[in-house]
């Protein structure tokens, strides 16, 4: 439990110190986002996902920092790529951003047959928010306790195991 909340904090507090570095020069610049408008901040997955809990997290701290609100918008579907081609013909106008990801800016592209939007025509990179650590696991009860017993189980028993995802493209 320990870990866990000492993970938690570290991204908490990784958040806010990218949030803050990513706004003070624009809050500097001036002291309200040109008419208060409020800001659309789209995710391309569901609520609940990681890019979603990112947005969410630096959706109040930038908006205090620019002086206008922060709207979370979620656009998910096949990917992220839905959300990406909405965000892609949005208004260039300052009060559309988006949280993309690997997802949504690399692997769509090869994925599927066509998606509406270019991943470096359509969009211009702002800041990187984050980037979230993988994990490999296998069941408390297993009798492989490290990297070098799962792969060597995998060579004795080629085509027999199994492994699962959250689904391709998602983020």
């Amino acid at each position: 439990m320990y870990r866990r909340t000492l993970i938690h904090r570290s991204l908490v507090a990784s958040v806010a110190l990218a949030c803050s570095a990513f706004a003070a020069p624009h809050a500097a610049a001036q002291s309200t986002w040109p008419t208060g408008k409020a800001i659309t901040y789209l995710v391309p997955f569901a609520p609940g996902g990681n890019t979603d809990t990112l947005a969410r997290l630096i959706a109040q701290p930038l908006g205090k920092a620019l002086g206008t609100p922060i709207v979370i918008d979620n656009k998910g579907g096949a990917g992220g790529s839905v959300g990406s081609a909405i965000a892609a013909r949005a208004p260039a106008d300052g009060y559309n951003i988006m949280g993309g990801t690997i997802s949504s800016h690399a692997i769509n592209v090869s994925l599927y047959n066509k998606i509406d939007y270019d991943p470096i025509k359509s969009f211009v990179p702002v800041a990187m928010l984050g980037s979230g650590p993988l994990v490999l696991v296998v069941p408390a009860s297993s009798p492989y306790k490290t990297l070098a017993d799962v792969l060597a189980a995998a060579k004795a028993k080629s085509g027999s195991g199994g492994l699962s995802s959250a689904s391709p493209g998602t983020g």
